[in-house]
């Protein structure tokens, strides 16, 4: 610590202050990395929710203490990545979120003290709440807000009311609802509700768009006018749609106008017609009766004789009867009944109407010229009207009516003489030149052709001089190390040619003859060969016992140089003697 001090002491004032900024950069630093990486952990858990709704969920998150973060939309609750699937599983499992409204689990707790009247609004919230969850299960629909009136029932038929619905859909951003999913969502309320037609359903989105138009029927079945609008709008769009897929192969899409108008009857009604055919006549039915009927009369003598239960004679009897005989035929004409419904949008009438434009040519060239306009000739004109009249069904009996006429419009009479033949156009270039090139670069250089050319040689050219002074590098750090190998130099040969380093002890031409110059360098190869043999000679080899005994000397030596010298004496004359 103590060597820490004396090191910052030594510090200068600039010195010291680019530390302590140093320092506190680096712990900014590590602090936005340690909070930014304690960001990245947190996941979304939900989003989209409805203030309720988020309002339970942080509250249960804050019984569970679970760190949790709130979105800056104010609807959107992150948590940490290792929680998120339980806690997802955990809130589900409790019915969290409820997208703003209560369902069918308003019932999950009994409550005997509530009266008839309070089951009944419990009952309609939770149908609300479970539609509007259902209706926001749509891809486009991000919210739902559900109303419900239930049918109200009577002794008295005036005092009965039908049920009711009233939807209000928040789509999603640049979403549109299509009017087959509108219907879908229609009959899913008139479905789910008990007593709910179709008709007395209304649909709106979160802009005040009216989305279903019920149908309002009256005595005669009148729809809305706006409706009626519509399908007029409708058979005109398609009639007109053929027309134009017709004519555009033909005659391009901007040499002709088309227009239509459809006349709809509206009403409808139904007719019932019985015909009879007396010529046609036939048996339906024959009947014969035949009736007779008799009484016997008295006869013979009156008296009491007559009268007795034996009596001797029996008087004689007389018959007197009546006979009826009846014949019935029935004839039945022949009989046929037909009825008839019509039904609204019969299409009563067609009025269709194209104008072609016509062809323009000059005559002449520059502010002389004449204008010529070429009129579309009957045969053209003829064949248009009759392919028209058939791609769109028309029926002349009706009364319907095609006109067809040719003028010019006013896009060509906008049209100017042409001036004289412009030149043909330049190839393309291979590249194109940046403007801020353009204005520096000389006219010359101004064509991509020679710009590239240029480019080319001057690549040329760098690549030569860069190959030259590579070269001449290599060859000047060659001649320095055969310069190094010379006796009186300061290295060895590193070059692998044998007679660089004669070649090297040329040196210049001093005005010296080349059998002078040939001698000096055959002395130098002499002297090379000469060093080159000494270096290659075994060094002498001194063994242990030696270095030992010279040691021993050295020290004796220091000891006593007078005995030395006497014994190196005597060593000498024993050699000069043998």
């Amino acid at each position: 610590m103590n060597q820490i001090i004396e090191l910052f002491d030594r510090l200068s004032l600039r010195q010291k202050i680019s530390l302590a900024l140093t320092i506190l950069a680096v712990g900014g630093g590590i602090y936005w990395i340690v909070q930014s990486q304690k960001e990245k952990d947190f996941k979304l858990l939900f989003t989209q929710m409805a203030p309720e709704d988020a309002g339970h969920l942080t509250t249960r998150l804050r019984e569970k203490n679970v760190e949790y973060k709130i979105g800056d939309d104010g609807s959107s609750i992150y948590v940490r990545s290792a929680k998120l699937a339980e806690l997802r599983l955990d809130l589900a499992a409790q019915g969290l979120p409820r997208t703003g409204r209560i369902g069918f689990e308003i019932f999950d707790k009994t409550n005997f003290a509530l009266t008839e009247f309070a089951e009944q609004v419990n009952y309609q919230r939770a149908l609300e709440g479970e539609l509007e969850r259902t209706v926001s299960s749509l891809r486009e629909v991000e919210s739902a807000r559900v109303h419900l009136t239930f049918a109200k029932q009577s002794i008295f038929q005036d005092n009965r009311q039908p049920a009711k619905a009233s939807v209000v859909l928040k789509l999603k951003s640049a979403a549109r609802l299509a009017p087959s999913s509108i219907q879908s969502v229609i009959f899913l309320l008139s479905s789910a509700v008990e007593g709910l037609s179709p008709d007395h359903v209304s649909l709106i989105d979160q802009n005040g768009n009216l989305l279903s138009r019920p149908r309002k029927f009256s005595s005669a079945e009148e729809e809305y006018p706006e409706i009626l609008l519509e399908y007029r709008q409708k058979v005109e769009k398609d009639m007109l749609a053929k027309i134009n897929a017709t004519l555009t192969p033909l005659l391009g899409e901007e040499k002709y106008r088309a227009g239509v108008t459809v006349d709809c009857d509206m009403t409808s009604g139904e007719a019932s017609e019985e015909i009879y055919d007396p010529e046609k006549a036939v048996v339906t039915s024959e009947q014969k009766t035949e009736d007779s009927s008799g009484i016997p009369l008295a006869s013979g003598v009156p008296g009491t004789a007559s009268n007795l239960p034996r009596p001797t004679s029996r008087p004689a009897s007389s018959h007197t009867g009546t006979q009826r005989k009846t014949e019935s035929t029935n004839y039945q004409a022949s009989r046929s009944i037909r009825r008839t419904k019509t039904p609204q949008g019969a299409i009563k009438r067609v009025s269709l109407s194209v104008l072609l434009d016509q062809g323009l040519r000059w005559e002449g060239i520059g502010p002389k010229a004449k204008r010529v306009f070429e009129v579309p000739t009957p045969e053209k004109i003829k064949a248009i009207k009759d392919v028209v009249s058939a791609a769109i069904g028309l029926v002349p009996d009706r009364g319907d009516l095609v006109i067809v006429e040719s003028l010019p419009f006013d896009a060509t009479l906008q049209l100017t003489a042409p001036g004289p033949p412009l030149p043909p156009a330049p190839p393309k270039p291979l590249f194109d030149i940046p403007a801020y090139l353009l204005n520096i670069l000389p006219a010359p250089l101004k064509d991509p052709l020679v710009l590239l050319a240029v480019i080319i040689a001057a690549g040329v050219l760098l690549l030569g001089l860069a190959l030259g002074a590579f070269l001449f590098l290599r060859k000047g750090k060659k001649a320095k190390r055969i310069a190094q190998s010379v006796p009186g130099g300061h290295g060895t040969i590193k070059s692998d040619n044998p007679n660089a380093a004669l070649i090297a002890s040329l040196g210049p031409d001093d005005g010296r003859s080349f059998e002078d110059r040939l001698a000096e360098q055959q002395n130098l190869q002499r002297r090379l060969a000469d060093n080159e043999l000494a270096r290659l000679k075994m060094p002498e080899v001194t063994t242990q016992k030696g270095k030992i005994l010279q040691q021993h000397i050295s020290d004796e030596a220091k000891k006593d140089p007078i005995m030395i010298a006497q014994i190196l004496r005597s060593w000498l004359h024993a050699d000069k003697e043998k």
